[in-house]
């Protein structure tokens, strides 16, 4: 059940048709995305990461710098959730 709750926010991060991708993802969608990371994510190289773009999205003087920032935290969110996924089924047993 956790998975699927997990795949739905990443979905609100950006899991969107390729034709939307390619848009860009929208500056509207900073507080999911800051949620997400915050909330889902556990600590790591890749979290931090994703953290240091949203802050530079936060802080994006135009919509087009913001959403490639924000196009960045998707990439290492999506990294630090597959990372945090592989080490759950490590310790399962």
């Amino acid at each position: 059940m956790t998975r699927h709750v997990s795949l739905a926010v990443i979905a609100a991060l950006a899991l969107l048709p390729a034709s939307v991708r390619a848009a860009g993802i929208p500056c509207s969608d900073l507080p999911q995305a800051e949620k997400f990371v915050h909330e889902k994510l556990k600590p790591g190289p890749n979290t931090t990461e994703a953290e240091r773009h949203l802050e530079l999205a936060k802080s994006a003087k135009t919509e087009l710098d913001c959403s490639n920032e924000l196009s960045a935290v998707d990439a290492f969110a999506r990294r630090s959730l597959a990372a945090d996924r592989a080490a759950g089924q490590k310790t399962q047993p």
